[in-house]
């Protein structure tokens, strides 16, 4: 799709533990790798986690079919117990189990998790403080602030977050989500993104200009990079296939991209990278929401991400983060970071009411063959 997410999440923590009884006793092989290292969101694999992992893999495919289930995941019941967690629409889910292989299951109502479409800025954009994220900086940008593909069509304009300046030792790139940067597959490589995103700045739709800048659509001093690469994203057809990333670059250069925030942020992440863990603290900066905090809910989700127009991608391995207001329409492309030493974990892309949903971000710079540009 061609239009931004700019998530509209309101996070909480809350979650609904049931009782225990068994379910799906004849389930499917897992889907999941038995023998190879695991995805950065499994947290390294704590020994008390592995047996609940298993049991999500066995019954994601299953879990996923019942009406109002849109993921399952691994997190932990209110006594500590390594658990999965479902993630519904809503709190009225018909034939729910209440454990799966003997692991206790949590419902976790997160609402639908959608890309939302966004074609006017957003009124009393909360958390920004003295510095607006969405504003046009000079250059070299800082990482964090407003930004996008300098192409619009009919659904709008697809405006989110610089996540990080990231390099593969010889050029440096601007990381964003695939439906910033690449406009959900439909991108050319080589169109300009721009600092400030188009809804910030010059939205374009229907052949109206939404402008703010005197220059007009398409101002060359927005321009701070080209679009170099992304992952395709594969929608469910006949089947659901497994999608990991919904992540982009730009070839930028370090005069138009700096590697820190803007001053009401963390700074300048770290250029190595964490492992997440359950209730693990951390931390965001995004064009809407400026600086946030959370805790990691879950690892390892399985979910079902609505990008419009009847578009439904099935994601694995991702990350599922918490916290009262974490992320809104716009922070889609942000780099969360761990609040202790700002090591990078995740590209957050989506969520629901109650859940933020984000990338583990080595599965991000493995398939780019970059790192972050960081400290």
């Amino acid at each position: 799709m061609a239009i931004s997410h700019r998530l509209r999440v309101e996070i909480t923590a809350a979650a609904t533990t049931i009782a225990a009884i068994g379910w799906f006793g004849c389930g499917r092989e897992p889907t999941g790798p038995q023998t190879e290292q695991p995805s950065a969101a499994r947290g390294g694999l704590q020994p008390d986690l592995a047996a609940a992992i298993r049991a999500k893999d066995q019954h994601a495919a299953q879990l996923l079919k019942i009406t109002g289930v849109v993921g399952a995941a691994i997190g932990r019941d209110n006594n500590g117990r390594a658990s999965v967690v479902i993630m519904t629409t809503g709190p009225d889910v018909e034939r729910l189990p209440a454990s799966l292989e003997g692991i206790p299951v949590v419902v976790q109502v997160t609402g639908a998790l959608v890309a939302l479409p966004l074609h006017a800025v957003p009124s009393g954009a909360p958390g920004r403080g003295l510095v607006n994220p969405s504003s046009e900086f000079g250059h070299p940008v800082p990482i964090g602030v407003s930004t996008s593909n300098v192409t619009a069509n009919t659904r709008g304009c697809a405006t989110g977050t610089i996540a990080a300046r990231v390099t593969n030792g010889s050029n440096v790139y601007a990381l964003s989500a695939n439906h910033i940067y690449a406009l959900t597959n439909s991108a050319a490589t080589g169109t300009f993104v721009v600092q400030p995103g188009l809804v910030d700045d010059d939205c374009v739709i229907g052949g109206t200009v939404f402008t703010s800048d005197p220059d007009g659509p398409n101002d060359p001093s927005d321009r701070i990079g080209t679009l170099a690469s992304f992952q395709t994203i594969v929608f469910c057809g006949a089947t659901c296939p497994d999608n990991t990333i919904d992540a982009a670059i730009a070839l930028s250069s370090a005069a138009n991209l700096g590697n820190a925030t803007p001053s009401n942020g963390y700074g300048t992440p770290s250029s190595t990278t964490a492992s997440v863990s359950i209730g693990q603290r951390v931390e965001k900066y995004g064009s809407t929401t400026a600086l946030t905090t959370g805790r990691v809910l879950a690892i390892d989700a399985t979910v079902r991400v609505d990008y419009g127009g009847g578009q439904i991608a099935q994601f694995v391995h991702q990350i599922v983060i918490g916290g009262g207001g974490f992320s809104k329409a716009g922070d889609s492309g942000s780099l969360v970071v761990s609040q202790d030493g700002l090591h990078p974990v995740g590209l957050l892309f989506a969520g629901g009411h109650s859940a933020t949903i984000a990338n583990p971000i080595s599965d991000v710079l493995t398939a780019f063959g970059v790192t972050i540009d960081g400290s």
